[in-house]
This record gives C-alpha cells, structure tokens and sequence, in this order.
C-alpha cells in the first residue's frame, strides 16, 4: 500500500469539509449514484440522459468535489435511524431514488477514512451520515467507489487498492 498517497486522499477528502451537496444522481441501476459538492464546473458539453431528475443546472454542471457510489455496500443514517442502504431498490419511486437525495443542500461537517480498507464516512449537518464499506476482492468486478477532486479521480479498486486516474 502507497501510504504517501493514502495520506493524499485523506488530504483531498478532507476538503468537502464545510462543502454543501448541491446534487445527487441515482442511476437506477443497482446501487449506483453520484454526489456533487462545491464549486459548480460548466461541463464541456450539458449531460443528455433522459432522466428527468436531473436538473438543468446538473445536465450544465458538475461538482468540483464528486463522490462515484460504485460497487460496495454504503448506508445513509439519519437522525432517526437508517434511511437507506446499496440494497434498496434504486428503480424510481424505490427507496434509494427517493430517499438518497435527502442530503442535497446538507453541508459536510465531517469526514473520516478508516484504514486499512479505506472505509468513508462523511457525516452531514441535520444529523445524517453516509457510510461506504469497500468490500471488492475481484479486479474484475469493478471498483468500490471513486472520488473527483477537479482533475483528479481517486479510485478505490479491489482489496481497498487505490490510485489515481
């Protein structure tokens, strides 16, 4: 493991402290989405997916910080108890579609990576928290998740590996 950059990405995640989620993206496939924070980057060229959930201002930009949900487990805890988790259905009106964008316009207070396995934790104001647990062990299955830093892309690969794209 690469610890000189395993503390880097620390660093860079870090930085969403005090970052509002401005947008969140649930594919409808499986228990993938992505969450925006930050400064708002014109894209080169507007998203034209046909999902209706997406704003205009999210087909024209994206975030400066973005948080890729890929292939592991996650949960979002919320005042009251668990809200929803990567089990759920992510099929509109499924609990997933509905309920992860709940932390749009909450602010980041916290964040905090668990090594070795670079489990995440990013704790939100109104007392919600989402928790990603790399569990990956095949490079080809996919990644756990990713995170954008501007032109950075953070990959937490199989066996909690990272690297960046």
């Amino acid at each position: 493991m690469d610890q000189a950059l395993i503390d880097q990405f620390i660093e860079i995640v870090a930085g969403l402290v005090g970052q509002q989620c401005w947008s969140v993206q649930v594919s409808g496939i499986g228990s993938l989405a992505n969450l925006h924070f930050g400064e708002k980057i014109k894209r080169p060229k507007p998203m034209i997916h046909q999902d209706f959930r997406i704003s205009m201002e999210e087909r024209a930009y994206h975030g400066e910080y973005i948080l890729y949900l890929e292939e592991c487990p996650w949960r979002l805890d919320g005042p009251d108890g668990v809200i929803a988790t990567w089990m759920d259905s992510a099929d509109p009106g499924g609990r997933i579609y509905e309920k992860l964008p709940l932390l749009k316009e909450h602010t980041v207070q916290n964040t905090q990576i668990l090594t070795p396995g670079l489990d995440l934790v990013l704790q939100f104001d109104g007392g919600y928290t989402l928790r990603i647990f790399p569990d990956q062990v095949d490079p080809d299955e996919g990644d756990n998740y990713s995170f954008v830093h501007r032109e950075d892309t953070y990959v937490i690969t199989a066996r909690s590996q990272v690297y960046i794209e």
